[in-house]
């Protein structure tokens, strides 16, 4: 795969991420602390929740640390479309920058989905 493929791959696969992650059109995501520890809430633009806290009230169920809500929110599917963009426009160059090349490698790289677990 030449440097332009690696970088019209990696934005496609991020319009396609994007596009998946926001059936509804919904974006930019938000993150919102429900408490100082627990129930926290990450949704998309209109309310449409993304990940948020146990609806019995005892804190269980799915949550983000804050810190992690946040960096989720901020790199949410519309920043994935700039990034694509930004690629397909390196690549329209005939010069891709050692940047946009490590971005791409980095989005194309599939270990850290399901990775094995050892204990």
């Amino acid at each position: 795969m030449t440097d332009t493929d690696t970088l019209r791959a990696a934005a496609a696969r991020l319009r396609n991420l994007a596009r998946d992650a926001t059936t509804d059109g919904a974006a930019p995501w938000r993150y919102r602390d429900r408490t100082p520890t627990t129930g926290t809430l990450l949704y998309a633009d209109r309310g449409h929740p993304i990940i948020r806290g146990g609806s019995t009230g005892r804190g269980d169920g799915p949550r983000v640390h804050r810190a992690t809500g946040i960096w989720i929110a901020t790199l949410d599917p519309t920043l994935g479309l700039l990034i694509a963009a930004w690629l397909d426009h390196d690549a329209d160059t005939g010069h891709p920058s050692e940047a946009a090349l490590h971005v791409a490698r980095a989005v194309l790289d599939d270990s850290h989905i399901n990775p094995e677990t050892t204990r």
